[in-house]
């Protein structure tokens, strides 16, 4: 992601090796501080610009640095172990429809991971077109990009489109 941003390589190195918080990166990506941002996981360092942020572990927050708890945003998980925890927004995996998206009000398709449960939390919030920034579309063994093969799967019926920067993928076509 932070090559898309134009983002020096010695401070993404910085960040790789922990001398540097993700937030470094925040003037470099400027053009999208207006948008609505759901970050994943440690995303939310990205900046006071973001909007929410969204897990899929009960852990996290215990993983997660200090900071993580003075986010001002909205902090949603489908970690029904958390609901009693305050402070979070509980919206509990759909254990009838586990893939693809879930248009069951209160409810997410986990599809396995956080981003890809972030996506279904986009479709509830009304979004109409969702740039992924960085998410992982590297290929598999046998050369597919999990990412396509993701969409493809769930068949996102969306009005915009799904796109993606990052890793050197292409924007994703009209689904």
């Amino acid at each position: 992601m932070p090559k898309q941003f134009n983002v020096p390589e010695t401070l993404v190195q910085s960040v790789l090796l922990g001398k540097n918080s993700p937030s470094v990166y925040s003037p470099y990506m400027e053009s999208i501080h207006s948008y609505h941002i759901i970050a994943v996981n440690m995303a939310y360092k990205l900046g006071d610009w973001v909007d929410c942020v969204f897990f899929g572990d009960a852990s996290f927050p215990k993983k997660a640095t200090p900071d993580f708890f003075e986010f001002s945003g909205l902090k949603i998980t489908c970690a029904t172990e958390l609901e009693k925890e305050c402070g979070y927004k509980v919206i509990p995996r759909n254990a009838e429809h586990r893939y693809g998206i879930t248009f069951k009000p209160n409810y997410i398709s986990w599809n396995g991971n956080s981003g890809a449960a972030a996506i279904n939390l986009a479709v509830h919030f009304g979004v109409v077109q969702i740039l992924l920034l960085g998410f992982d579309m590297k290929l598999d063994e046998g050369g597919i990009s999990i990412g396509i093969v993701f969409t493809l799967q769930i068949r996102i019926p969306l009005k915009g489109s799904l796109k993606y920067i990052g890793r050197g993928s292409p924007v994703l076509p009209r689904i």
